[in-house]
Parts: structure tokens; sequence; C-alpha cells
């Protein structure tokens, strides 16, 4: 998943937690792990964009919610990968 942010405002979103039915999860202790990252642009023509870790911080809402916090230094991209 792709993400605009401005620089220094925390952005959040929520993860829904879903049982092997599809159905909303209504309780939390689910273990997530999220990774956000932007993309600063290479140094030299020709080479890769560095990857910069952010940090982040998850919530566990106790009803199958996790409410996911961060702040992006720069205006850009960001990517962000959720695992369960």
């Amino acid at each position: 998943m792709y993400h605009e942010v401005s620089p220094g405002f925390e952005t959040e979103f929520t993860i829904q937690a879903r049982n092997d039915l599809g159905e909303n999860r209504t309780s939390g202790r689910d273990n997530f792990e999220v990774s956000v990252c932007q993309f600063k642009p290479p140094a030299e023509e020709g080479a890769r964009p560095e990857r910069v870790e952010l940090e982040s911080s998850v919530h566990d809402l106790d009803n199958g919610k996790y409410n996911v916090k961060y702040s992006a230094p720069e205006e850009g991209e960001v990517e962000i990968r959720i695992l369960f």
C-alpha cells in the first residue's frame, strides 16, 4: 500500500482483524507487524533510492481494530507493509 503524506504531521490508519470466515474480530491480542518506510531520491544518477524506515506505533483497541500512527519527516510517498 502506498500513501501520500505531509511532513511532520502524524498520520494514522486502522487495521480491522478478521477471523478465518472473513468476519470482523471483536477482541484484540493479535500480533501485527507494521513497517512504514519512505524512499529518498538517489544521491547519484543510476543509483537506487535510499529506503528510510519510519517509526510507527500499533495500538490494540481490544475490539478487533488496531490504530497505527506514524510521522514522515519529508513530503513524499510512503510504503506500508502489514504482516499478521
